[in-house]
């Protein structure tokens, strides 16, 4: 199933939307957020429904996102 062309707000409410839902699921079964949030962008990529395929932009946001992650447990 190919990835849809939605654009690029629609895309960023899809992987937040996703990520924010799948994490407070997993809050609710007592594992860490970040699992369920790791596992949303499993779901809705190319590897099983296909939803959101990476781009460039979609590539260095998520570059960010990483760089922010890695400092957040340095900030506490």
């Amino acid at each position: 199933m190919p990835a849809h062309d939605f654009p690029l707000p629609v895309v960023l409410l899809i992987v937040f939307g996703a990520a924010k839902l799948m994490g407070e699921i997993f809050v609710k079964l007592r594992q860490p957020a970040l699992v369920g949030e790791i596992l949303a962008g499993v779901i809705i990529g190319p590897s099983l429904l296909g939803w959101i395929a990476p781009n460039t932009t979609l590539t260095a946001l998520s570059d960010l996102g990483v760089m922010f992650l890695l400092l957040k447990p340095g900030f506490r």
